[in-house]
This record gives C-alpha cells, sequence and structure tokens, in this order.
C-alpha cells in the first residue's frame, strides 16, 4: 500500500473485508505522525515507512506533459511503489502473490486470487492518456517487481519516446517494454480522497 494515510483508519474495514487475513507493507512521504500511526495500529503492517522522499529527477524538459499532471507528485508515487516492494523483500518473506494498491480505494468486492504466472493484473477502467489503470496492480513477484520499480525505468521511457510524462502513460510503456502480459478484469471500486 502507497500513498496518503489521512483516511486509514475510515478505510481499515473495507480493506480489511475485501483482502482478508493478508501481510501488509506501507510507504508513505512524511504523512502526519497520527495518520501513520493510525495506519501503524490497525493494519499492523510488516514493515513500513514514513521518510519524506527526496530526489533529483527532471523530467520538466519532456515534451507532451498533460497539464493535469504534477511531476513531483507522481515521481513521488512511483517511489513509494519501489519502496514498498524494497520493504517487502527486506522482510525476507516470499509471497505468491502481490496486491500494489492506493490506500485510499474503496472496494465493493472479495479477491480470491487465481492468478497466471508472469502476468499482471489490472482493473478495466480509469485508463488516461492512452496509458493504463495504475491505482491497482495484482500479479507474482516477477511482474510485480517491475511494475513497482516503474521510477527505474521513467527516464529511459520518457527518453526513449516510449512516452509522456504521465503516470497511466508511464505504466502502459513499462509494461510493454518488459513484455509483461496484461489481464484486464471487472472490479468495482472508487477512490475516496
Amino acid at each position: 500500500m502507497y500513498g496518503r494515510l489521512n483516511l486509514s483508519k475510515e478505510h481499515y474495514s473495507n480493506i480489511s473485508q475485501s483482502f482478508g487475513d493478508v501481510d501488509y507493507f506501507v510507504s508513505s512521504d512524511n504523512s502526519p505522525i497520527e495518520h501513520f500511526e493510525d495506519f501503524v495500529r490497525l493494519y499492523q503492517p510488516v514493515l513500513y515507512t514514513n521518510q519524506p522522499i527526496v530526489h533529483s529527477y527532471q523530467i520538466h524538459h519532456y515534451p507532451n506533459k498533460p497539464e493535469e499532471t504534477p511531476l513531483d507528485k507522481m515521481i513521488r508515487h512511483f517511489i513509494n511503489k519501489k519502496r514498498v516492494f524494497e520493504l517487502m523483500k527486506q522482510s525476507g518473506k516470499v509471497y505468491k502473490t502481490i496486491v500494489s494498491v492506493r490506500i485510499d480505494v474503496i472496494l465493493n468486492h472479495t479477491f480470491q486470487f487465481h492468478l497466471k504466472p508472469r502476468h499482471i493484473y489490472i482493473p478495466i477502467g480509469k485508463d488516461y492518456r492512452d496509458g493504463i489503470n495504475d491505482q491497482i496492480a495484482i500479479g507474482d513477484e516477477y511482474v510485480m517487481e517491475k511494475y513497482m520499480k516503474i521510477v527505474d525505468n521513467m527516464e529511459y521511457l520518457l527518453e526513449s519516446g516510449r512516452s509522456i510524462p504521465h503516470p497511466e502513460t508511464l505504466t502502459l510503456a513499462n509494461l510493454m517494454y518488459n513484455k509483461i502480459p496484461i489481464v484486464r478484469f471487472c472490479l468495482d471500486y472508487r477512490l475516496d480522497r
């Protein structure tokens, strides 16, 4: 899980009912301490971080940046995904199924995982700028490492013209670059920001 933790207390029962008994890992970027403590108390993550993100990425000069895309926020989003994956690896635990999900989702779904190896599962909808939904993804460790470490490929994807600086566009370009088969599925959910 990654992102803003301001509503994690309100979302806890929905998340826990939707996913069942799972291990949580979270990366947030300098959330207020009371929100972070609420998250840790309720979700009891295996590992977590709330350290501020400091980066040196300079991608403002790439063409076709959509007006609605705050680049620093997008980069922090990508770094949080990578930090979550690194926390999971640091734990030494091995997982057959990994779910990358924003903390601010409201789900109307109970998950039962029967996945094809080396395929990534992404909900239908919320594809913007010729990209693919970047709010929820499910897969095995092989595909999720490539998905969650998108920030490592971001500059190459922009430099090579494979993408514009936009989160959904970069997400799709990263999956295509890594030759990850994508399975779309129906999922009833919304964001509660």
